[in-house]
Formats: structure tokens, C-alpha cells, sequence
């Protein structure tokens, strides 16, 4: 099956559309699978599946960017879109 560049474009960009998690945090289905998959695939190449969900939820319920899962002492607050 081939996909146009225009229909990839078009679903970028609604991947990219804001969703607001509270009253000051906003974000987009984009960044939020990048993220997850960035930390699957750094991380968790293993166990993937079994931790795809896990780390999702854990990304949603704390909106922190963490360097690397494994130490919990270098956490950057997640800046605001």
C-alpha cells in the first residue's frame, strides 16, 4: 500500500494537534509517541511491548522529561508548547 506525501503531511500535522492534559499543560499525540518510543528503544529493546503501555501512562501522569528511566536524579520539568 502506498501513502501520498500530502496524506503523511496531513497526518502529521494532525498528530500535532494541541491536547491540553490540565489547565497548564498542552501537548500533542506526536511528541508524546516520539517520546515514548525514544525511551523504548534506548531502554527497554527487550521488553518493548510490555513496556509500551507502562511508560505512556507514566509520561501522561507525570509530564517530566527524564534523561534516562533507570536513575531518577536527573529530571527536567517538561516545558510548556
Amino acid at each position: 500500500m502506498s501513502v501520498s506525501l500530502e496524506t503523511l503531511d496531513r497526518l502529521k500535522d494532525e498528530l500535532k494537534t494541541p491536547h491540553f492534559l490540565s489547565a497548564h499543560v498542552r501537548t500533542d499525540l506526536y511528541r508524546h509517541l516520539s517520546e515514548v518510543y525514544s525511551r523504548i528503544m534506548t531502554h527497554h529493546v527487550e521488553d518493548a511491548f510490555d513496556k509500551l503501555e507502562e511508560i505512556s501512562s507514566l509520561i501522561k501522569q507525570t509530564h517530566l522529561d527524564i534523561k534516562d528511566p533507570k536513575l531518577d536524579t536527573e529530571i527536567l520539568g517538561r516545558r510548556l508548547l
